[in-house]
């Protein structure tokens, strides 16, 4: 699913989704590399810049893959902002 931009797109994350989006875990190698979506999510509530998107490929959410997301976000667009949350968290920022 990494670098295929056919059918990936960003959806606000809802009502209808929210709990989805909670739900969602990476594999167990994966877990070092970002904060659940649940933190992320209670964070954006009190930060007034947050912009919170769930990634969508198909209809499924997506954040699967070997190693760490960068790749990912990389290939859609978004590049790093050297901003590193928790000491473990990389930044990455869609240039408009």
């Amino acid at each position: 699913m990494a670098g295929e931009r056919t059918g990936v797109r960003l959806e606000p994350v809802t009502q209808e989704n929210v709990l989805a989006v909670c739900d969602l875990r990476v594999a167990p190698a994966q877990e070092s590399f970002v904060t659940p979506n649940a933190v992320s999510l209670a964070e954006a509530y009190v930060y007034p810049e947050a912009w919170c998107r769930a990634v969508n490929a198909g209809d499924d959410l997506a954040h699967r893959g070997e190693g760490g997301p960068g790749p990912f976000y990389e290939s859609l667009g978004f590049r790093p902002t050297g901003e590193i949350i928790d000491g473990e968290e990389d930044v990455y920022a869609l240039p408009l």
